[in-house]
């Protein structure tokens, strides 16, 4: 299963720096890093990263988070092989092992969407990515 990470950024760089620090401990196929036009040296510190993995778009303007998500997934389909992409900010990161133990689910065919808890530094879940319906 190749599972890609797509993570927009826009001026950001000491959080970037971990988010990608923990993103290389997940078994991604691909890291696509959309740069939202940062000039806090966010593009000079990609250019140097030196990965495979790793797919680097520098914007010529800012898009917004969604416009770079959408960017982010337009590159995974046309540029990828994969079969499930993970989207996150700057500022964030799948937990530890969060990756393998997706991985691992039994998913029918029926399932195209799985979203996950969003914790805060404190412990608790973001109530603001939680849908009630």
């Amino acid at each position: 299963m190749f599972i890609t990470a797509i993570i927009v950024t826009f001026n950001r760089l000491d959080k970037l720096k971990l988010t990608i620090e923990k993103s290389l401990q997940e078994d991604f196929y691909n890291i696509i890093i959309v740069n939202n036009f940062s000039n806090d040296g966010t593009k000079e510190f990609l250019d140097t990263l030196d990965n495979t993995k790793f797919i680097v778009k520098h914007l010529n303007n800012n898009i917004g988070g969604a416009g770079g998500f959408n960017m982010g997934f337009d590159i995974a389909l046309k540029e990828t092989q994969s079969d499930w992409v993970v989207c996150f900010d700057d500022d964030a990161y799948p937990q530890l092992g969060a990756i393998h133990h997706f991985s691992q689910l039994e998913l029918d065919d029926s399932i195209v969407a799985v979203a996950g808890a969003v914790y805060l530094p404190n412990g608790s879940v973001s109530t603001m990515n939680v849908s009630v319906n």
